[in-house]
């Protein structure tokens, strides 16, 4: 990623600037409809504005590549959790057809309730699996999300309630192609870089008295130095992501919904005493880890991570909720109330 700390503190950084059409977006959230909650609400919604507003960069500039917009959103594996999360009549069936069923539905729902068909039809969704913790009235990844998200949409990363994303984050696992290639490239080393290479090449193309073939050889250590090169490189890369969000995202954001020192404290998480300060604490660290800019919606949210942490209502207001109060004041006015 692009260093953040030697840019002039009054200018942008260059990896921030959402203005480039070419950006790919991903917002990862912690909860996702049909349950009608404001982490799976508010994300949809950003989401769909996000495409409506690169597409109209589009319109206007040429840069030759496209964006793209990610909605990130959980796929509880469990059957009896979608019944209890989503109703009866949403339960949705297993495995990947129950995850088309559910795209399905929070496409349509974006297209009737939020009047954003183009949007939707643009957007992508990305399911990840994830459990329904009944104590804490949330659900949680069961994957490491920031290394489950595929290198072709690593740009920039909107987390809805970093420190819920991150509790519990389950460590990265190297695949069986990884593993394997690291095994495999450490005898490939020995064998074509050792001091037996020429032994190695002459059991197969010996041609002359040394029984070795010098161009044989040649070409052998010149793969085998690319190989090596490029083994590194992944390595890098691999070790670079298991550090988290900022290590493999160009920029991250930091969306913050909710106070859980308090809502620990109100709802007796743990023994609340002891846990809600712990809460507290542990978010704070995990908020300032993984991202590089913070937004609250609100002051009542605690501070997390000063000097880089601000407050907006980036949610904005809809407009059935203006037009429910031009109503009323109509209706005010109309009884003579002032």
């Amino acid at each position: 990623p692009e260093s953040l700390e030697d840019e002039d503190e009054n200018e942008p950084v260059p990896a921030s600037l959402l203005s480039d059409p070419g950006r790919s977006v991903c917002i990862v959230t912690t909860a996702a409809l049909p349950w009608r909650t404001g982490t799976a609400v508010n994300p949809l919604l950003r989401a769909l504005y996000l495409v409506r507003f690169q597409k109209e960069l589009q319109s206007t500039q040429s840069t030759g590549r496209t964006g793209s917009v990610t909605l990130v959103i959980p796929w509880l594996e469990s059957a009896e959790e979608r019944e209890k999360l989503y109703g009866f009549n949403n339960r949705f069936a297993d495995g990947e057809e129950g995850m088309k069923e559910q795209e399905e539905w929070v496409r349509n729902y974006s297209k009737e309730r939020c009047g954003m068909s183009d949007e939707s039809e643009k957007l992508k969704i990305l399911f990840y699996p994830a459990f329904y913790l009944s104590s804490f009235g949330s659900i949680f990844p069961k994957v490491d999300l920031c290394n489950f998200i595929p290198p072709e949409l690593v740009d920039v990363a909107i987390l809805e309630e970093p420190e819920h994303l991150n509790w519990f984050r389950t460590p990265s696992t190297v695949s069986k192609s990884d593993s394997e290639m690291g095994d495999s490239n450490h005898e490939s080393e020995n064998k074509s870089i050792g001091p037996n290479v020429e032994v190695v090449v002459s059991k197969s193309e010996g041609k002359n008295e040394s029984g070795t073939n010098p161009e044989s050889t040649k070409s052998v250590d010149v793969v085998a130095n690319d190989h090596t090169a490029e083994t590194k490189d992944k390595r890098h890369n691999l070790d670079k992501s298991k550090l988290g969000w900022t290590h493999r995202f160009r920029f991250v954001v930091g969306i913050v919904h909710t106070n859980y020192e308090e809502y620990a404290r109100q709802y007796g998480i743990g023994a609340s005493l002891i846990a809600a300060p712990a809460i507290g604490a542990v978010s704070a660290l995990t908020i300032r880890a993984h991202c590089h800019k913070v937004i609250k919606l609100s002051d009542t949210l605690p501070s997390f991570a000063p000097g880089k942490e601000c407050t907006c209502n980036v949610h904005g207001v809809r407009r059935e909720f203006l037009a429910e109060g031009t109503v009323d004041f109509k209706k005010i006015v109309a009884k003579g109330g002032s």
